[in-house]
């Protein structure tokens, strides 16, 4: 089993960096020498196209990327209250409030937060501006920590708890800004990242 894993591991690393480089191969992002991409970890499992088991493969530092700004999705550990862990498209560089450990559980993923090693979940009880809001606070796996990730040229997410697709919010000022929210029917460039 153990041997099997680190395999794994390997191509989810090389599938996530080749998904988030979807338009040509992309400069590198400051600090990322042990880190890969949504992209790249994505586009490794599929080129795998081994039969998908019981057990979820797993990639750790995985970072994302929003083609909409250019930056780097960060969870904001340092956020307190109903914001604690918010998931922003803000850095220019990979630090732990950057990283994420990507599984794969065949038929969905998951993304956990290196920073407070909680999963992403989407927020459905939050109404307004914030619905549907992401933010790395959730200790298990339940349906709203649940996401479908395609990357045909670039990378979409979409929620499995309401069927949207998380969008990055450019037009949200002060510490909402860049904040990433499972609220679009469709995709646009604020819906795309690598």
């Amino acid at each position: 089993m153990k041997t099997r894993l680190t395999g794994s591991i390997g191509l989810f690393a090389a599938v996530a960096a080749t998904v988030l480089s979807v338009s040509g191969p992309a400069a590198a992002a400051p600090g990322t020498a042990d880190v890969v991409s949504l992209s790249e970890f994505i586009d490794q499992r599929e080129a795998a196209s081994a039969p998908m088991s019981a057990l979820a493969v797993c990639e750790p530092n995985v970072y994302l990327t929003s083609r909409a700004n250019d930056r780097i999705v960060a969870a904001e550990t340092n956020y307190t209250g109903y914001d604690e862990g918010l998931l922003r498209a803000r850095s220019t560089s990979v630090g732990s409030m950057e990283r994420f450990t990507l599984c794969d559980h065949g038929g969905y993923y998951t993304l956990k937060s290196q920073g407070n090693s909680r999963y992403v979940t989407t927020e459905l009880n939050y109404s307004g501006a914030n619905e549907g809001l992401l933010r790395a606070r959730g200790t298990s796996i339940g349906g709203w920590e649940r996401y479908s990730i395609s990357c045909p040229s670039y990378c979409t997410i979409k929620s499995q708890a309401n069927n949207r697709y998380v969008s990055v919010e450019l037009n949200y000022d002060g510490h909402d800004h860049a904040m990433l929210r499972a609220r679009s029917t469709s995709v646009g460039a604020w819906e795309t990242f690598r």
